[in-house]
């Protein structure tokens, strides 16, 4: 008994004494790996960006039109930094974060820091999009670009954030959301710049209210698009077959 049982074991050695070399080996590379990935901060400086050679096909002129309850203010803060990072001049304006809400007339903005034309480089706070007022502040080259997310999630969105949250009025005395979209025209306000539920997201893209319920006219606004917007995206990454 004692030996076969030796034999068994003298058997069993060579596998065991690979599997060990393989683990140790594995263990060895692995870890030079890493040491190899870490970056030496005593000998080897941070390195930065060198904008100044830079593509020449990067677009620096932007009219982003920040459309509420989609995925705008992360874009803005990404708009932001880069044209901090590249000393760009940002339309801003004097109180809280909107250029013109309620109509399409822009609110006082930031004076512009340098000499005439005054031209801005970016913009990208809240505004209802009226292209022909903001064309004399940017430069003939600046591109248009939004995001734009699906309706009826985007109503949704905008109705519990706007009546729970910010407590509008005319949404507080909706019972509820199936309510609501059982009888919209029922509780929305009669000027549609007043509400944030009712087509908004076409509101703020150019749409004129009083077009707002009529089908033809948005379907041809819809259509014209394309003469604007350099390009356009939805929170779930879809991007328009015109985009740059």
């Amino acid at each position: 008994m004692r030996l076969m049982f030796r034999k068994k074991m003298r058997k069993l050695r060579c596998p065991v004494a690979v599997l060990i070399t393989v683990v140790i080996l594995s263990a060895f590379l692995w870890k030079s790996r890493g040491m190899q990935r870490r970056p030496n901060h005593q000998t080897e400086p941070q390195r930065r960006p060198n904008y100044q050679t830079e593509s020449q096909e990067e677009v620096r002129h932007i009219i982003f039109v920040k459309v509420h309850k989609a995925a705008s203010s992360t874009a803005m803060s990404v708009i932001l930094r880069f044209a901090m990072s590249r000393s760009l001049n940002v339309m801003l304006p004097r109180i809280r974060n909107i250029l013109s809400n309620y109509s399409p007339k822009l609110l006082p903005i930031i004076e512009h820091p340098e000499s005439p034309p005054f031209l801005f480089d970016i913009l990208c706070n809240h505004v209802v999009l009226n292209a022909t007022s903001l064309r004399p502040h940017f430069p003939a080259d600046t591109k248009y670009v939004a995001i734009v997310r699906e309706p009826l999630t985007l109503v949704q969105s905008a109705y519990h954030y706007f009546r729970d949250v910010e407590g509008f009025p005319y949404l507080k005395a909706v019972p509820s959301f199936k309510a609501y979209v059982s009888d919209p025209l029922k509780y929305e306000p009669k000027n549609p710049y007043m509400s944030l539920t009712r087509n908004r997201m076409s509101i703020e893209l150019g749409l004129p209210p009083e077009q707002v319920s009529n089908v033809s006219y948005t379907r041809h606004f819809y259509r014209n698009w394309t003469k604007l917007f350099t390009w356009f995206s939805s929170p779930s990454g879809s991007r328009s077959p015109w985009c740059c």
